[in-house]
């Protein structure tokens, strides 16, 4: 018996640094009060594969996690999250190694003048936007949903400055 749950144990602690911030994030739902507005963002099947994506947008922080991604699909999403009248680059990745039991991998792209960088990347099922808070990006709200008693709920990342980040 001993043997067996010191096996457990060895196996446990390799596990533990593979726990993505996400699976933390979904513990950290939270009521989304009625009056806040959110937009569902809808996915359009943009390209078949990674590799149509990067043709498009070759250039970036995200390049190599891309490409590891291998034949996964690219659904993308542009949306304005700052009001500098530039487009982030909302994009969900469904392949083999990009998606979990119920979520994929979603990244929110930034423009710079040398391509694009990475403001989000986690896993979601979906993604909804917030209203402009004070430093005027959007929240991001991932696995909204919605109870019986019609009581909105989901796990909201909020503008750090350099990134968003769990409430």
């Amino acid at each position: 018996m001993r043997r067996q749950s010191g096996l457990v144990i060895c196996l446990f602690a390799a596990a533990l640094p593979l726990l993505s911030s996400t699976a933390v994030a979904e513990d950290r739902r939270r009521p989304i009060p009625k009056e806040v507005e959110t937009e569902l963002i809808r996915f359009e099947p943009a390209y078949a594969t990674v590799s149509g994506f990067l043709d498009k947008y070759p250039q970036g922080d995200f390049v190599e996690r891309f490409r590891e991604a291998g034949q996964a699909k690219v659904g993308l999403a542009l949306k304005d999250l700052n009001g500098d009248g530039k487009q982030e680059v909302i994009a969900i990745l469904a392949g083999p190694v990009t998606c979990g039991a119920r979520d994929c991998e979603v990244v929110i792209l930034a423009p710079t003048d040398r391509g694009y960088r990475t403001v989000f990347d986690g896993f979601a099922s979906s993604i909804a936007l917030g209203a402009k808070a004070k430093d005027g990006w959007r929240d991001v709200i991932t696995n909204l949903a919605t109870d019986r008693d019609n009581v909105r709920s989901g796990v909201i990342w909020t503008w750090t400055g350099e990134r968003y980040a769990i409430r």
